[in-house]
């Protein structure tokens, strides 16, 4: 399979996990490229790196990304569909009421 070297500079954030209470607390350690970012206090910058890694040549993030603003515009879709059936109901409520004014 070919592949293409990627190097990135950036962060390593030591990031404390809070799952609720009764739960313990996990520890985690993440890589954000660019520069150093202020995070919260859960989230602690330790150091600068440059890491490098191997992707597939052929690597296409858009397939992903589509599929998912696909998903999203469905779920949208099915919402306002929804709203519109419910404001369709409202009105044929309120066209049902007789409304006669007394003389």
């Amino acid at each position: 399979m070919n592949t293409k070297t990627i190097t990135q500079t950036g962060w390593v954030y030591f990031d404390l996990w809070r799952y609720g209470f009764g739960y313990p607390a996990a520890e985690h350690w993440k890589f954000i490229s660019g520069t150093k970012l202020d995070l919260g206090k859960d989230n602690i910058p330790v150091c600068e790196v440059t890491i490098t890694f191997d992707v597939p040549a052929d690597f296409d993030h858009r397939g992903p990304q589509i599929a998912a603003l696909q998903a999203e515009k469905e779920k949208i879709s099915a919402e306002f569909a929804e709203r519109v059936t419910q404001i369709d109901r409202q009105i044929n409520s309120l066209l049902a009421i007789e409304c006669e004014v007394a003389a």
